[in-house]
């Protein structure tokens, strides 16, 4: 066990293909609550390394994060790598995050892909962009799908509930852009190992 443990631990660090993944964040009124709480506790699994790594979804150096909070658009984009200094900085972005104002998932998609599509060696990352709300939202899909075209049309948008969550909108993005839904509140592990392309 000990020498599969290094093995695996060595292929989610260096030898993998690195990832690049927008997490967006739904802090809007809908959130207030568990909701809040539990996106939080969510990417304090991801971002603490001692804890990721116990699950094998610690980032490797090469890896790229954006962390974008939103409500009814996105309140701003954070971005930082597998450092741990970076994933500290990260997360303690998201913890001074309140709930609070309108939803619109599918505008903080389109920020994510389109900050994808400005990074000019795309085709040296698994990316992925991952929507952590109760799936409540404003906005049309079309506005998302319309960010898709081109460099950046074959990147999955993931769908993780919270809350007291309505799954449909996130089912249908995810069904148009070949990605998963997964509840949050149980499967948090096997989300974030799908988002960053390790299976």
């Amino acid at each position: 066990p000990d020498v599969v443990r290094m093995a695996l631990t060595l292929y989610q660090e260096t030898l993998r293909r690195p990832s690049l993944t927008a997490y967006c964040l739904d802090f809007s009124g809908s959130m207030e609550g568990p909701g809040e709480a539990d996106l939080k506790q969510a990417m304090a699994l991801l971002l603490e390394p001692a804890r990721a790594r116990d699950v094998l979804i610690q980032a490797g150096q090469r890896d790229r994060i954006l962390v974008i909070p939103f409500d009814s658009s996105p309140r701003a984009v954070h971005r930082g790598s597998g450092d741990a200094d970076d994933q500290a900085r990260l997360l303690a972005t998201v913890n001074q995050e309140i709930a609070g104002g309108g939803t619109n998932i599918y505008a903080c998609a389109r920020r994510a892909l389109e900050e994808m599509r400005n990074v000019p060696d795309l085709e040296s990352f698994l990316p992925a962009v991952v929507l952590m709300t109760d799936g409540k939202s404003d906005g049309a899909l079309d506005d998302m799908l319309a960010a898709r075209q081109g460099t950046v049309s074959r990147i999955p948008v993931f769908g993780i509930t919270f809350g007291n969550a309505e799954a449909a909108q996130l089912n249908n993005i995810a069904e148009q852009t070949s990605a998963r839904v997964f509840d949050g509140t149980k499967s948090l592990v096997r989300a974030f190992r799908t988002a960053r392309g390790y299976n």
